[in-house]
């Protein structure tokens, strides 16, 4: 059974320069490619919006990230959970103030790589799209 931001765009490939290349799993209206390796997606089915990067940092886990340790330390706006994809664990925030906001962040190839999600729906069907984004990351 299909919910409310759950399509069937498993072939909605795109690649982000020479970065990386990723599905997207929703209707898009717009879309543009910032900086070297960032992605920005206008949705139109759910309406809302998505956002990829992916870059080098200083360290070597996720939880190292500053924007991680900011929600960490605002428990009250963010529920933290996991997902498991590409043999390596993401760290994901889910806003609890608006509940449309959903943050990812992890390791591939030794880089950060984020993916934020603002749309309405169950947070059960963005940890579902989340996860199919992750798990199709291909760094170039």
């Amino acid at each position: 059974k299909k919910y409310a931001g759950e399509h069937d765009f498993d072939s909605n490939w795109v690649t982000v320069k020479k970065c990386y290349s990723l599905i997207v799993p929703f209707a898009v209206s717009d879309s543009r490619q910032n900086d070297p390796c960032v992605y920005y997606a206008i949705l139109s089915s759910p309406r809302g919006n998505m956002t990829t990067s992916l870059r080098e940092v200083g360290f070597t886990k996720a939880s190292d990230a500053p924007d991680v340790t900011f929600r960490r330390n605002k428990k009250e706006q963010y529920k933290e959970s996991r997902i498991t994809a590409q043999g390596s664990e993401f760290l994901i925030f889910s806003d609890t103030t608006n509940g449309v906001d959903q943050t990812a962040f992890g390791m591939i190839g030794g880089k950060m790589f984020t993916a934020m999600l603002s749309f309405g729906g169950s947070e059960d069907v963005k940890n579902r799209q989340m996860k199919k984004i992750l798990e199709s990351v291909q760094v170039l």
